[in-house]
Parts: structure tokens; C-alpha cells; sequence
């Protein structure tokens, strides 16, 4: 690796870190892509001052933030029986050990939002909407980029 393929991760670590101490949302890819970064310059975090307990940390965030965003999904679209949303729910909670509180639901709106079924045309409808918003969210993020890039 040279000293630009090196100086180019570093860059990348920083951001990543900086994001994952911010807040920023995405935390899951940030937080892979800063584990990905600091082994490939074979460092540890230890080296960029993240300890096991701000690790830990950025770990249940990622957690937290992937359950609510399969909630968002499952109050948009609902759920049905076999949609499984609600078990990934639960699998990204028990990762990071939190509850049900932590993303603001309970095991009643859990219950409800599985038993609410909807017609094929509402649910495509719902995912279109979804999809709309999404988009447009995507547009800002890459204009942000494209700005940052600029800079």
C-alpha cells in the first residue's frame, strides 16, 4: 500500500469516527467501514483513541438504529404474518441488548402492527411512497457529498 492508498484511509477513519461520535445516521456502515479501514492500515482502535467501551457503544447504536428503521418500515407498510419484520426487530435489539422502550414501541404495537394485513394494492402503494422518500432522501445525502467533495 502506498502513501496515498494510506493517507486516503486515514481520511476515511477520521470521517467515519467523527460521524460514529456525532451521531450521525448509518452508524452500522460507518462503523464497518472504520473497523474495515483500521485493519487494512493494520492498526488497532486503540490507536485511533476508541476503546472497547465507545466500540461497544457505536455497536448498540448500530443496533438501535437498524430496529427503528425496520419499525419505521413495518408502521409504513405493516406487517402480515409472515413478513418477519418484527423478528429482525428483535434480533437487532438482543444484539444490542436493548428493548423494546429504546425505540420508542412496545410488545402491544408490535402485536398490532403483525396482525395489520393490507390489500396488495395498498401495500404497493406504500412502497412506492416509501420508495419516493427514500430517493429524495438519497438526492440530499448525495448532494452533501458531492459538496463536501468540492471543498
Amino acid at each position: 500500500m502506498n502513501a496515498e492508498e494510506k493517507m486516503f484511509l486515514l481520511g476515511r477513519i477520521l470521517r467515519c469516527l467523527a460521524n460514529l461520535r456525532s451521531g450521525c445516521r448509518d452508524q452500522r456502515v460507518d462503523l464497518k467501514q472504520f473497523l474495515e479501514d483500521v485493519h487494512a492500515l493494520n492498526k488497532s482502535p486503540v490507536d485511533f483513541d476508541v476503546g472497547g467501551p465507545e466500540l461497544l457503544g457505536f455497536f448498540r447504536e448500530s443496533c438501535r438504529e437498524e430496529a427503528e428503521n425496520w419499525l419505521w418500515y413495518l408502521r409504513k407498510v405493516g406487517g402480515g404474518d409472515d413478513c418477519g419484520f418484527g423478528a429482525l426487530i428483535r434480533q437487532e435489539l438482543k444484539s444490542g441488548e436493548l428493548q423494546l422502550a429504546d425505540i420508542g414501541t412496545s410488545e402491544e404495537e408490535l402485536t398490532r402492527l403483525r396482525e395489520k394485513k393490507m390489500a396488495p394494492a395498498e401495500t404497493g402503494a406504500a412502497a412506492l411512497k416509501m420508495l419516493d422518500e427514500m430517493t429524495v432522501q438519497f438526492d440530499a445525502m448525495l448532494d452533501k457529498l458531492r459538496e463536501e467533495q468540492e471543498e
